[in-house]
């Protein structure tokens, strides 16, 4: 069985979730070196690693359940503040 990584940003020990435009997000990355250039810079203190069968992401979205949020996984080679650069031009407000 394949097995995907990804790597999640916590703070303080729980799941971080970033606003944007009114969407609550979990970012979540698979490049451990792109995430912690710029864990700070999105409030995060730490990064998890979570191994999953390869097309199963139901922990992540239970994960993104426990934030009350959607989640987003960045493209590779995306670094955080692309991937935040862009869902602030993508994303429609939400009132």
């Amino acid at each position: 069985m394949n097995l995907e990584t990804f790597f999640i940003p916590y703070v303080h020990g729980n799941p971080l979730a970033v606003d944007i435009k009114g969407h609550r997000l979990l970012l979540v990355g698979t490049d451990p070196e792109l995430m912690n250039d710029q864990l700070e810079f999105i409030g995060g203190d730490a990064l998890r690693e979570l191994k999953l069968p390869e097309g199963d992401r139901d922990q992540l979205a239970e994960i993104a359940a426990s934030v009350r949020g959607g989640v987003v996984v960045a493209p590779e080679g995306m670094t955080l503040g692309d991937l935040l650069d862009d869902l602030e031009t993508e994303l429609p407000w939400v009132h």
